[in-house]
């Protein structure tokens, strides 16, 4: 199949599964380990190109070590395994990013996350057996663009920016069939969602301001009556560890189909006891919607683990 002709094509692609997934970011072994044995669906490695142009064509050999070996362990335990690419205006040559995407394949991966249509047409036309997931911009989060992409290259799953608001989650999921994944735990990530508290003139934005939300549907982040439900460094009122804990049943009903939760930065310790609670909250929303609260037993092991207690 050439390019030109897959490009003209109408393909889609079907939802991967019908409930809500974990997905966990990993940059070791002992991190993906704790992760998978934990309850992640999926992994996540992050290869940021502009800063590895010369490791392109072969990859690292710890981070190949990583990679195949994480990729197996991963697999025999029903887990899955995502590779983020991450381009920027300084980006490598698309040749060494194409043989990036050629390698990982080769390995096994289940998945590649791009946000550069080039790449994603590449990667739809020469390695069909990947799902595609397209991480947003937030200046591009608009239903239009991720309905293109599921079209024109069979994505399955868009990554939404860091910063949003569930209006525009729930914008999202009733313009577009294409599965939705937000992260709910994390540094400077944030959920916000209507309330009658605090503005959010008192937050601490510390990486992010009202660009982060754009121009897409939704309130502003400046000087709207909303709050942030997930992250210390946005809220003053709330404890961080509740995260989007509370929020579940509503991501569930909006029909989101993956949380990403992040605890990388304090070891496989950390990232094990964050995961074990977020597993179990998982899995007790969808298995109780309705009458699903935040037990405070995962407020309890979420305090003990962290290092900010």
């Amino acid at each position: 199949m050439t390019l030109a002709n897959f490009y003209s094509s109408n393909t889609t692609a079907g939802p991967i599964t019908a409930a809500m997934e974990l997905v966990c970011p990993v940059n070791s072994l002992s991190t993906l380990r704790a992760a998978v044995d934990h309850g992640a669906d999926w992994i996540r490695l992050d290869h940021r190109a502009h800063n590895q142009t010369e490791e392109m064509r072969d990859l690292n050999p710890d981070y190949a070590v990583l990679i195949r070996r994480g990729i197996r362990y991963a697999h025999d335990r029903r887990s899955r395994v995502l590779f983020a690419i991450e381009t920027d205006e300084q980006a490598s040559s698309w040749s060494s990013l194409r043989d990036m995407i050629d390698l990982v394949a080769q390995c096994g991966v289940d998945a590649v996350a791009l946000s550069d249509p080039s790449l994603l047409l590449y990667a739809a036309a020469q390695h069909p057996q990947l799902s595609l997931h397209y991480e947003a911009h937030e200046d591009c989060i608009d239903h239009d663009t991720i309905n293109f992409f599921h079209q024109r290259f069979g994505v399955a799953r868009a990554l939404l920016p860091r910063v949003l608001t569930l209006a525009q989650v729930a914008h999202l999921a009733a313009n577009t069939q294409v599965e939705l994944q937000v992260t709910g735990f994390g540094r400077q990530c944030s959920l916000v969602t209507p309330s009658s508290g605090p503005s959010l003139d008192g937050l601490r934005l510390r990486a992010h301001d009202a660009r982060s939300i754009g121009n897409t549907p939704g309130p502003h982040l400046c000087g709207a009556t909303e709050r942030a439900a997930n992250d210390n460094c946005f809220t003053l009122d709330k404890p961080p560890d509740t995260s989007v804990l509370t929020l579940l049943p509503q991501l569930t009903s909006l029909g989101v189909r993956a949380i990403q939760a992040e605890a990388l930065e304090h070891g496989p310790v950390y990232l094990a006891q964050v995961m074990q609670v977020w597993r179990e909250a998982v899995d007790e929303c969808l298995e109780n919607l309705d009458h699903y609260a935040v037990k405070p037993s995962w407020i309890a092991e979420l305090r003990r683990a962290s290092p900010h207690r």
